[in-house]
């Protein structure tokens, strides 16, 4: 069969975010099918793209990946889903082809975006095995989704959701991800490439969305194939000068990120890379070994500088543990970025001062500080504390080693352009001290 996989993700504050979930689909899927890779990120015209696409390609099955429910402000959703839609109609409207859905942001809501939008099918959580089940039964064309696990879909205009497949796909033996099928902008434009080196999280923090994308279940890659695709994807394409490693938490289990390192430091790969840590079983040893095998910076969802509030959230760690990390980091040369989210259900604004505090007393080298929204339902608009804002108007005048999102403190597209005009390399918040 034809199949045009499509991502519709278009977000790029602060950097545009490799599709890394369908390049994982595109690779693991059967070399019998005919593939392309339609990528709307760097499109100006996305629907006469699609026109001009689909009418060159024909193809029988179009598998749409979304990846961002919010935008990255996290000031709302409305945006994003009616762009989807005009997409949807737009798909519509030139063909008859099958459209499969997927992709991290489809699996939060995935009931809610099937309503809305009306694919022939979705698919949630891991798609791997799943999709290609479905492309068993379009080619048999026997119709029935019933038994396969993790597939919505309509009959009769009612929809069904087949249950959740207790087995995850086994990381080891699938192929990493089909980077070939990637348009040059990506590695042009920024030079980072995404690395996946386990899925799933353990960590119960109540707000996240990973556990309902990736399972609570930890399933580990062998660190020497972590460290194979990372030479590979550099002999691939020369422009990579950065890694990412997406996993939800690097460091858990702590034995396994110290096991990444010793085999990053063997292979002798000095591409410098970022990755997201838990305060959690962050120990001396590790920040040797990541300081050792190029890791030049991490992000850290500490969220807050609270207890009282870190224990709501289900942190699972307090004050002292960020303080930790941070300590670390710092002597192992390694740049600390710590998120932090004010007004979460029940936060005083007396406990919100209390995280702007310890901000001072933390001296990370970079912050991003993001008010907790909620949404009027009625309609479709973002809620927060007015005053946790205005106090928020008030901290950016002097703290210039901050990123507010919502208030483009630091978070503005002339300047991320400018700043990779200027070749300035990995995570834009990197360079924070540079541009004060």
């Amino acid at each position: 069969m034809k199949i045009a996989f499509i991502s519709l993700n278009r977000e790029k504050l602060p950097d545009p975010v490799i599709p890394v979930g369908i390049l994982y689909i595109i690779a693991n899927t059967p070399e019998h099918h005919q593939k392309e890779l339609w990528d709307l990120c760097f499109e100006d015209k996305p629907k006469d793209f699609l026109r001009s696409k689909i009418g060159s390609f024909n193809p029988e099955v179009i598998a749409v990946g979304i990846r961002n429910v919010n935008n990255n402000s996290y000031t709302g959703i409305e945006d994003n889903l009616n762009y989807y839609k005009s997409i949807f109609s737009e798909i519509r409207s030139l063909t008859k082809s099958k459209i499969i859905l997927g992709g991290s942001g489809f699996s939060i809501m995935s009931e809610e975006i099937m309503q809305f939008l009306k694919p022939d099918l979705g698919i949630f959580g891991e798609g791997e095995e799943t999709f290609n089940s479905v492309l068993e039964t379009l080619e048999d064309r026997r119709g029935d989704f019933s038994q396969i696990p993790n597939v919505l879909y309509f009959n009769d205009n009612k929809l069904e959701v087949n249950k959740r497949s207790n087995n995850f796909v086994d990381i080891n033996s699938i192929k990493k991800p089909a980077i070939e099928y990637l348009v040059s902008d990506y590695f042009d434009f920024m030079g980072i490439n995404s690395i996946q080196t386990k899925r799933g999280c353990t960590y119960n923090c109540k707000y996240c969305s990973y556990p309902k994308i990736e399972g609570n279940i930890c399933r580990l890659r062998t660190p020497s194939k972590v460290a194979e695709e990372i030479r590979s994807c550099q002999e691939q394409c020369g422009n990579i000068n950065h890694f990412f490693i997406v996993d939800s938490v690097f460091n858990s289990p702590a034995e396994h990120a110290k096991q990444i390192c010793r085999e990053l430091i063997d292979a002798n790969l000095k591409t410098p890379w970022t990755c997201y840590c838990n305060p959690i079983d962050f120990d001396e040893e590790l920040a040797e070994l990541m300081s050792e095998a190029n890791c030049r910076g991490v992000e850290i969802g500490a969220d807050s500088g609270n207890n009282k509030i870190l224990q709501k959230l289900h942190k699972g760690f307090d004050t002292t543990a960020i303080l930790n990390i941070s300590k670390l980091c710092k002597k192992n040369g390694i740049k600390d970025c710590h998120t932090f989210m004010l007004g979460t259900p029940d936060e005083t604004i007396e406990d919100v001062k209390i995280t702007l505090e310890f901000i001072e007393e933390l001296k990370p080298f970079c912050s991003i500080i993001m008010p907790w929204f909620s949404y009027d339902m009625a309609s479709d608009k973002p809620k927060t504390h007015n005053s946790i804002l205005e106090m928020l108007k008030q901290y950016s005048k002097t703290k210039n080693n901050c990123i507010i999102p919502c208030l483009n403190k630091n978070f503005d597209q002339k300047l991320f352009k400018f700043l990779r005009k200027k070749n300035f390399q990995g995570p834009l918040w990197y360079h924070i001290d540079l541009v004060l």
